[in-house]
């Protein structure tokens, strides 16, 4: 079970930027109109006790960033349910009633504790994941220092049944609630994602603590219009988390990394070299790549922080990278086609000024150190 977190730059590091952006009303297009795929996140708020998604807004922007990943992603998974009639089915029965029955337990971190989670024999809502569907667990609460968000794959236990000679019975039981299918993520070295789900927390508290000042800043949900300059976009920042459930930083990931470097043969293409990593999880800080929605030159998603003010969708990169630890991604996304660039004098003289002025904010910048 792991877990990872995201943090934000501090809002002066990379003033000249706070232009860069996207329209956000494509966004929204790109989520709800082009979808035809089968893959599904599915949200459970059970553990959101602080009451952060109380409001519907943020469901939906949570949503939009899950529409991301469901519209370029075919995955199919098979469901793991309660059915006594099949070997693979939780709560068959291996001995007739003497007690060697399938079971199961997912283990997350409680989006609004921080505490470790068992579901131990399914114990909530009948806890069950359908077919071609992941479960992830949402909430809130404060975090610390500058981190914003954190997310992470689910764990996972099992019961193990033997034969009088110590055969493993339940093999295939154990193979679906590990894989789901996807026999690559039983590898010793895992070349895929087989997950039943994970879970994903934001900071409630509206204050972070960069180590030298103390900042407050305002969420910005609304997924159609670019934050304010003191706004930290919640769609880019959940948008970086579900990519942790979804394997960033997980043993598929780690198959791909040598030597501080991403090694997977997607990501090399597009990036044109080995893909240098802030961590083990992380993509480079301040890497770029074409956004999906055809943007030039946007920070990738799945770098370790973001700049108050800013957004950051997917990109080819942050795609590439899914598409390597085994996710069936669409090549829309592996070969995003940058927007069409029409050039007139009176665009050149907007250009010009432009540049211009971000030279000024730098220069000024400078002049306060």
């Amino acid at each position: 079970m792991a877990r990872n977190m995201f943090v934000i730059k501090n809002k002066y590091k990379k003033i000249i930027n706070l232009s860069v952006g996207f329209s956000g009303g494509s966004t929204f297009l790109i989520g709800k109109t082009i979808r035809t795929q089968a893959f599904n996140i599915a949200f459970d708020y059970t553990y959101d006790t602080n009451n952060f998604f109380s409001d519907q807004t943020r469901k939906d922007a949570l949503e939009e960033a899950a529409s991301y990943y469901e519209t370029y992603i075919s995955d199919t998974f098979e469901a793991i349910e309660y059915n006594t009639a099949s070997e693979t089915g939780v709560g068959y029965d291996w001995s007739m009633g003497s007690g060697f029955i399938n079971t199961w337990t997912a283990s997350f971190f409680h989006p609004a504790t921080g505490n470790e989670v068992q579901l131990v024999n399914n114990s909530i809502n009948d806890f069950y994941v359908a077919a071609d569907t992941i479960t992830i667990f949402a909430g809130g609460r404060n975090l610390s220092g500058s981190t914003l968000g954190e997310g992470g794959t689910g764990g996972v236990g099992y019961s193990t049944i033997f034969d009088g000679e110590g055969n493993v019975l339940n093999q295939d039981f154990i193979n679906l609630v590990t894989a789901r299918g996807e026999t690559g993520a039983l590898a010793a070295n895992p070349t895929d994602i087989g997950l039943w789900g994970g879970s994903i927390t934001f900071d409630n508290d509206g204050v972070i603590d960069t180590g030298t000042e103390t900042i407050s800043y305002n969420w910005h949900y609304d997924t159609s219009t670019e934050p304010a300059s003191d706004e930290v976009d919640f769609l880019s920042v959940a948008i970086h988390e579900l990519g942790h459930v979804l394997g960033f930083g997980g043993s598929s990931w780690q198959t791909n990394v040598s030597n501080g470097e991403f090694t997977g043969t997607n990501a090399v293409n597009s990036y044109g070299s080995n893909v240098p990593l802030s961590d083990p999880a992380h993509w480079l800080d301040g890497i770029t790549s074409t956004a999906i929605d055809g943007t030039l030159n946007q920070e990738v998603s799945l770098d370790p922080s973001i700049t108050i003010g800013t957004r950051k969708i997917l990109t080819e990169l942050d795609y590439s990278g899914l598409a390597d630890i085994g996710w069936e991604v669409s090549q829309n996304a592996l070969n995003v086609q940058p927007i069409p660039f029409e050039f007139s004098p009176g665009l050149g003289i907007l250009l010009m000024c432009g540049v211009f002025g971000s030279l000024k904010a730098r220069n000024a910048w400078n002049n306060r150190k």
